[in-house]
């Protein structure tokens, strides 16, 4: 069974959600598990259903896959920042805080690494937006206009706690 499979198959949310947990389990090659837990992570948070629902078990799951693109250092910052943006108010804004200053962590990593965000949106292609050189609080990277507003929610939603 693929993620796509999963995707086209599921007819809710929470059945996608529960069958990536089965096959995401499945995966015995770290690296391997690393790379399709943040292809189906970023997946899941892009789901327009999930983005629009606000039941306890829809922000549980946004929560799960958020901080699983966190753990694992996605430059992702878009899409961290609406998924975090999501979970204000039904978390606490310390771990609202901790989760966001995780984000940037990542973000000043990759900007660190002097690389273009043209290929950090978890598999997306780049923005048609000019890129622009965005400060960090560690380090100056380049991002997309996108990318810059949301590092400067993330660094909003981090100044929280």
């Amino acid at each position: 069974m693929e993620t796509e499979d999963i995707f086209q198959t599921s007819t809710s949310w929470a059945e996608a959600d529960r069958r990536l947990r089965v096959l995401i389990d499945q995966q015995e090659d770290p690296l391997y598990r690393r790379r399709f837990e943040e292809a189906a992570a970023a997946r899941m948070l892009r789901l327009g259903v999930l983005q629009r629902s606000d039941a306890p078990e829809a922000l549980e799951t946004t929560g799960h896959y958020t901080q699983m693109l966190v753990r694992h250092g996605s430059p992702d910052t878009p899409l961290l920042a609406d998924a975090i943006s999501r979970l204000d108010g039904h978390w606490s804004a310390d771990r609202v805080a901790e989760v966001a200053s995780g984000a940037l962590r990542a973000a000043e990593a990759y900007a660190a690494r002097g690389e273009t965000c043209d290929d950090c949106r978890s598999g997306d292609a780049s923005s048609s937006t000019p890129p622009e050189v965005v400060a960090t609080s560690a380090s100056q990277g380049t991002f997309d206009a996108e990318g810059a507003e949301a590092v400067r929610r993330l660094q909003a939603l981090a100044a929280r706690s």
